[in-house]
């Protein structure tokens, strides 16, 4: 039986809050979440240690602490990492308590909803860090792999100890730390690149251009090295085949996987050519210049 529009607004707001609860969050989209909430905490605490590297030695001029900020950089990546990893499951499932809780206006909770369900919510939240939670991790690898490479190298048959490898450090940044930014700078490109295949459908690259960035980046390692006698290049690429090509191909690999469990949970992405396409046709229409029919079927008028 109708009572009054109250009631029915009520009724519908708990059947939409009910649904929403039980299947908001399922276990696949967490993990999804989790990932790359935990790589983008884990890389800017290895960012952080970089950094205070810097800072300790512009400060104290010593260079005899920089390895153990390389040590002390790895180990806080991996802390925060695997701390996020755990405390991000709460934090996703407070975010949707927080984010759907009862304001005391029936109407306005139930636009809310009826706007955007609990689960489109949750999917969105996890597609906001796609991008951000493979650059940070790509760039920081970038930055951090070669001297820990090198560090692990000197440790094992150079019979350097860790604190004199600081030397090594300082040689490294003042001969190829432009190498190390232009590889940075190629991760950060790749992760935008990746996303837009991802978005368009079409194929993912991930190892051949991480070989088109480690080519460039043993070009940039060029330019002292050509005083000394190539061995920054070439010391450049041995380094960089151990991990760029790899680190690239996860990339893509792995942004390929979480987006199709997204997608498998409902995750809609506009492509952006059909984005540019519809939103052209639509301020057409505006103007008078196309009717309804032209203007929501902008693809099909394209191809004709």
């Amino acid at each position: 039986m109708y009572r009054d529009h109250l009631y029915a607004a009520r009724c519908r707001q708990q059947q939409l809050s009910r649904e929403g609860s039980s299947e908001a969050a399922p276990p696949e989209l967490i993990r999804v979440y989790a990932r790359r909430v935990a790589r983008i905490w884990g890389a800017s605490f290895g960012l952080a240690g970089l950094l205070a590297m810097v800072f300790h030695f512009l400060v104290t001029m010593n260079e005899r602490a920089l390895s153990l900020y390389i040590v002390g950089a790895w180990l806080a990546m991996g802390v925060a990492y695997l701390a996020v990893r755990l405390l991000a499951p709460t934090l996703l499932r407070w975010r949707l308590r927080r984010a759907y809780a009862t304001s005391g206006d029936i109407f306005f909770d139930l636009g809310r909803l009826e706007d955007q369900t609990p689960r489109d919510f949750a999917l969105a939240t996890a597609h906001r860090y796609e991008r951000l939670g493979f650059q940070l991790p790509l760039v920081a690898l970038a930055l951090l792999a070669p001297l820990s490479i090198h560090l692990g190298v000197a440790l094992a048959f150079l019979g350097l100890s860790i604190s004199g490898f600081g030397t090594w450090i300082l040689t490294s940044a003042a001969l190829v730390g432009h190498a190390h930014l232009t590889l940075a700078l190629f991760a950060v490109f790749h992760v935008v690149r990746v996303q837009r295949e991802l978005d368009t459908g079409t194929r993912v690259t991930g190892a051949s251009r991480g070989l088109i960035a480690l080519l460039w980046t043993v070009g940039a390692s060029a330019i002292p090295g050509v005083v000394l006698l190539c061995v920054p290049p070439l010391l450049v690429a041995l380094t960089g085949l151990l991990f760029v090509p790899w680190a690239f191909h996860w990339v893509g690999a792995a942004a390929q996987a979480e987006r199709a469990t997204l997608v498998d949970l409902g995750l809609v992405v506009e492509s952006p050519s059909a984005s540019a396409n519809g939103s052209c046709f639509r301020e057409l229409r505006s103007c008078g210049l196309v009717g309804e029919r032209e203007a929501s079927a902008p693809d099909q008028n394209l191809t004709a």
